[in-house]
């Protein structure tokens, strides 16, 4: 239907004026009040205010309905459309018209909309005259009573009594009741909506408390592994070295060396929770930019994986250097991430392809790395918020350890570099990662030697 505006007439010849009868409520005798039935309709739907607005709706429009002896009842509420477009949504009926619960009208050319328009109650006499749309309803529309629902931030829609048999003709006192009504409706809605709010933000809080314990159980399990191996080697060495003469130098050094690792592991994963807490808090990280070649901290951190009999990790690289203005610290642990995530969701093992390439956009250069699994691969549900803090995939076994932080913290250290991260995968065949970094900047030498 198309803005109309003025008297301009209907598709049979109708004039909106020749439709519009609300003179006559006042011409009309205005039939006793029924105070007790009012009062007794008032409290049932004064009880359902505990209950969903859904619930509140469809026991107005019954009450509606018998308090006024009307055909049909109905709640129209503004809807607006994805294209910006407004209709009114038909969300609660009554009556012999409730089979059309679901519909709409137009907001620009309907009843309701001149409704709101004159920002007053409504009687129209048949008025698929000129709405002609309405010639569709079964049984006819021949008379109607609109009434606007207004709160405090404007309209919200209308509730309309409507006869279709020529048994009543609606007068002031069904004004009134629908009026009254009406008001109820708004406060009742936003008193329902203040509930929800409330049960909402109760619901909420209580699940970032089942979150936080359910991180700082990870958090205690991933630390307690390094701690123990901490203890165990420094007893292991306690214990020989009490024993001067069985004390084997090169043994000792190994385990110091396995203590240095471990807590290097720790510290990682402190670091981790402590650049989560700055996300948290809105803070933006501190980085330690330097002139960085991306390929060399990429074969760094391949060659710093631990050996495994099940995995293979292929590295493939277009260029000879990938050299930007980086924090190679934090890159090493978003990348590092990647790739023990891929060993990780692979624990019946496989190839692990890391790809590094360069692509120029805008007179911009990037650089492009991807870490590709074959492994158990992301359900497509959660797909979508793989990159959220304390979210696993739920086809990950309860067995298989995790703190549900490290793509968190991967994706905050791409983005905070100017980049960004991308995840694609196919449950059941594997994963792949796709990471953009802007190469700028970078004008002294990089401070990472190559690894072959």
């Amino acid at each position: 239907m198309g803005q109309q505006s003025g008297p301009e007439p209907g598709d049979q010849g109708s004039l909106l004026t020749d439709i519009l009868v609300t003179d006559q409520l006042k011409l009309r005798p205005q039939r006793p009040a029924d105070v007790q039935a009012e009062n007794k309709a008032l409290h049932s739907l004064a009880r359902l205010l505990a209950g969903t607005p859904q619930d509140l709706l469809d026991s107005l429009v019954r009450i509606a309905c018998d308090l006024c002896e009307a055909g049909s009842t109905g709640v129209s509420l503004l809807t607006t459309l994805p294209d910006g477009d407004q209709i009114f949504k038909w969300v609660a009926l009554a009556g012999v018209w409730e089979s059309y619960i679901g519909g709409s009208t137009p907001g620009d050319f309907s009843p309701c909309g001149t409704c709101l328009k004159l920002g007053a109650p409504q009687l129209y006499a048949s008025p698929a005259r000129y709405f002609t749309y309405l010639d569709v309803a079964d049984p006819p529309l021949l008379e109607g009573l609109v009434i606007p629902l207004n709160t405090v931030n404007g309209p919200i829609g209308t509730i309309w009594i409507a006869d279709h048999f020529g048994q009543r003709k609606f007068d002031a006192e069904d004004v009134r009741i629908m009026t009254t009504l009406a008001g109820f409706t708004c406060h009742g809605l936003h008193a329902v909506e203040l509930a929800d709010a409330e049960r909402r933000a109760r619901d909420e809080a209580e699940s970032a408390v089942r979150i936080r314990d359910q991180f700082l159980i990870a958090v205690a399990h991933d630390l307690r592994g390094p701690l123990t191996t901490i203890k165990g080697t420094a007893q292991l060495m306690q214990r020989q070295m009490t024993r001067k003469s069985a004390t084997n130098p090169e043994r000792l050094i190994a385990e110091v060396e396995n203590i240095d690792n471990t807590a290097t592991r720790m510290a990682l994963q402190i670091d981790e929770l402590l650049d989560i807490a700055r996300l948290q808090s809105g803070q933006p990280l501190d980085l330690r930019r330097k002139p960085t070649d991306l390929v060399a901290l990429m074969w760094r951190i391949v060659t710093e994986q631990p050996p495994s009999t099940l995995h293979h990790i292929q590295v493939d690289s277009t260029v000879n250097e990938l050299v930007g203005s980086f924090d190679a610290d934090r890159l090493g642990r978003a990348l590092n991430n990647l790739l023990a995530n891929a060993r990780k969701y692979s624990p019946d093992g496989g190839d692990i392809k890391v790809t590094l390439s360069s692509l120029t956009e805008a007179n911009v250069e990037w650089a492009l790395i991807t870490v590709c699994d074959e492994g158990m691969g992301i359900p497509e549900e959660d797909l979508p918020h793989v990159f959220e803090r304390f979210r696993r995939g739920s086809n990950v076994p309860e067995t298989m350890t995790g703190n549900g932080i490290g793509l968190a913290t991967t994706r905050l250290i791409i983005e905070q570099h100017d980049g960004e991260i991308t995840a694609t995968s196919t449950e059941g065949e594997g994963s792949t990662f796709t990471i953009r970094l802007p190469l700028v900047d970078a004008t002294a030498k990089p401070n990472i030697p190559m690894t072959s």
